[in-house]
């Protein structure tokens, strides 16, 4: 996964799993977002849209040191 994902999916879990508030954190439209999504699902398995698969993905995260 890369770095601008890991920092995505962070600001995502900051901002309560809401779009529009991670997109003006990161500085990308909702689209771009949800484009961001997929690829991470399909690279995965994990939907960060889904609150016990986004836990999984900021745990991989945490477990690699970034």
């Amino acid at each position: 996964m890369e770095d601008r994902d890991k920092k995505l999916l962070k600001a995502y879990a900051a901002h309560n799993m809401n779009v529009r508030e991670t997109g003006g954190a990161v500085y990308l439209h909702y689209n771009s977002i949800r484009y961001r999504f997929r690829l991470i699902q399909r690279e995965t398995g994990l939907n960060p849209q889904n609150f016990y698969d986004l836990e999984k993905l900021l745990a991989m995260i945490d477990a690699q040191g970034s």
